[in-house]
């Protein structure tokens, strides 16, 4: 039994779970609650934010999601406050890439749907647009 709690305590260790990439980094306690606050809103913030490109793309992954905003953020992606601080002054630019997220999105769709049409249905559609 001895062996078995020095082996689960071994594994529950913050230098063993920066190795297997389970945490980015050993916080000392001291900064524990300061480093959880920003950690905690700026999930909130980015999860808020890959909701509404989801709310466009039922299909897109959480995980493709949070690629996108990392390649408009302008920041270290790394450090929680900074990104926090640019998903809050950076709405702009956000706004306008979740535009152009979703027009991509749409005209994707109309494609899929164009593509299922015969070309006499493509050209009676095309004309009642018009």
């Amino acid at each position: 039994m001895q062996v078995s709690y020095e082996f689960a305590d071994l594994h529950d260790r913050p230098g063993r779970m920066v190795a297997k990439g389970v945490i980015r980094d050993c916080v000392p306690w001291a900064k524990a609650r300061g480093n959880f606050y920003w950690r905690v809103r700026r999930r909130l913030a980015q999860d808020t934010l890959v909701k509404q490109l989801k709310e466009s793309d039922a299909s897109l992954t959480h995980a493709a999601g949070v690629e996108m905003l990392k390649g408009w953020c302008d920041v270290d992606w790394e450090d929680d406050q900074a990104v926090l601080s640019f998903f809050e002054s950076g709405a702009v630019k956000i706004e306008a890439g979740i535009s152009e997220y979703k027009t991509e999105v749409v005209g994707k769709t109309v494609a899929e749907l164009l593509a299922g049409l015969s070309n006499e249905a493509k050209a009676k559609l095309i004309a009642s647009l018009s």
